[in-house]
């Protein structure tokens, strides 16, 4: 029998996020074709053993649901922005250094509902870049946030949905350039997306914007800047992976 292609997919949560997660989890089995195995890893650093129990118990024939304690495996380091950057914030970074046995990995937040397969995800080809990514939808306010922080809104993505080339972020450092941009007095008010952004400087595949139909942004399209409105439109119709940000969930 032919051994399944496994598609890799890691999430991050603590105790408070396991009923979005569990949301996200569902939705992921619902779609999943029988066809691939997905090895889903969740990261956590604290997560109780009732929480661990009910995570992997979701597990299905052909969706493996593995937690992973990585508090032994985040950088000692001190953030110093003022904004409270926790080390959380450097799961993402982290997911190539700990899973380097594939060439690529998705990467997903857990505010989540996929409604699409993931595989369709997986093998979109991004090429020699470093990470796939969706456009940010930006309002004329995130925009005036950016520059005052002399990031270029211009390319600017959102890091909820990456898929990440494990090669090449491992052989840019990445992690430990993100660790640097957080390590200074700069207040971001989205540290990983923002140091990403800041840390890669285009070296991205931009993926279709259905893969992460931002929830507030499609109910502030009046906010929007004008150039994202048709996207917004567009996505909403048929969203892919309907991303819940902003702290309404």
């Amino acid at each position: 029998m032919k051994e399944k292609t496994v598609i890799p997919v890691v999430f991050a949560i603590n105790d408070n996020y396991v009923p979005y997660w569990g949301v996200a989890a569902t939705s992921l089995i619902k779609h999943a074709s029988s066809e691939y195995m997905y090895k889903v890893y969740v990261f956590y650093t604290e997560l109780s053993e009732y929480n661990i129990s009910r995570v992997e118990g979701l597990s299905t024939a052909n969706v493996e649901i593995k937690c992973m304690d990585v508090s032994k495996d985040i950088p000692e380091v001190e953030l110093k922005n003022k904004n409270h950057v926790s080390k959380e914030t450097l799961y993402r970074f982290m997911a190539p250094i700990l899973l380097n046995q594939y060439e690529k990995i998705l990467y997903l937040d857990s505010d989540i509902v996929i409604l699409r397969d993931l595989a369709e995800l997986y093998q979109i080809d991004i090429g020699d870049n470093i990470i796939g990514a969706t456009e940010e939808v930006q309002t004329r306010w995130f925009v005036n946030y950016l520059r005052e922080r002399n990031i270029a809104p211009e390319g600017y993505f959102n890091t909820g949905v990456l898929v990440l080339n494990t090669k090449k972020l491992l052989d840019g450092d990445i992690l430990d350039k993100v660790v640097k941009v957080l390590d200074t007095d700069v207040v971001y008010n989205y540290p990983d997306q923002d140091s990403l952004n800041i840390v890669l400087n285009g070296d991205i595949y931009y993926l279709p914007g259905e893969w992460n139909t931002e929830w507030h942004v499609v109910h502030k399209i009046g906010e929007v800047v004008e150039r994202y409105v048709d996207a917004v439109k567009k996505s909403r119709c048929n969203p892919y992976i309907v991303h819940y940000t902003s702290g309404n969930k």
